[in-house]
């Protein structure tokens, strides 16, 4: 009998392939699926964690926004620079938008509150946010600056009270818990220091 070649009949060869390729699963093919199923679940972790993170960052602002406005302001004294006698209190605060709040109350001798004498509409005092405290400002300690200045007329004489309030941009680089002051300088020529207080921490 002749010895059957599977090699040599063409049409058994093609069944052959043709059953062949029905069973066969490329290697590959089960493999390329789970790097997009990984990529889907790890994108859908960070924009939880982005949500998240952001809404933890929203909850702080509105925190601290809500105690700011809750603030009260803080008493502080204002106190004569001898031989200067124009003294007084303060309160200080910061608003919702971060700006300093500043009211001010002092009396004195007439020609140290306003210039000329008895002259209502100039007044003889320039005021000042200093940075540092008072004592540092009177023993001319170098290193502090002056971060607002500004004048408002008395309304008598002898006496003044005023609201002034300082942008937060120009308090941008600044920390009020550190030690600031408000000084009344006399207006023009560089003249002494009147009257100084000393901030509270805010």
């Amino acid at each position: 009998m002749r010895k059957f070649d599977p090699n040599l009949d063409p049409e058994l060869l093609r069944l052959v392939e043709r059953a062949t390729a029905q069973i066969t699963v490329p290697p590959q093919s089960a493999r390329r699926v789970r790097p997009f199923a990984f990529r889907r679940a790890l994108g859908g972790v960070v924009i939880l964690v982005v949500a998240v993170a952001g809404a933890l960052g929203v909850g702080r602002v509105l925190t601290e926004s809500r105690n700011r406005v809750a603030a009260q302001p803080i008493a502080f004294d204002i106190r004569p620079v001898p031989p200067a006698r124009t003294s007084g209190t303060g309160r200080a605060s910061l608003n919702s938008q971060g700006d300093l709040v500043l009211e001010v109350s002092v009396k004195g001798p007439a020609d140290e509150i306003s210039r000329p004498v008895a002259d209502v509409q100039t007044s003889n005092l320039i005021w000042h946010l200093l940075e540092g405290s008072c004592a540092a400002w009177q023993g001319n300690e170098p290193g502090h600056q002056v971060l607002a200045r500004w004048t408002l007329p008395p309304q008598r004489p002898d006496a003044m009270d005023f609201r002034y309030v300082i942008s937060s941009t120009d308090l941008a680089a600044q920390i009020m818990s550190r030690p600031h002051a408000v000084a009344a300088f006399r207006n023009g020529g560089g003249g002494p220091l009147y009257t100084c207080g000393d901030l509270p921490a805010l």
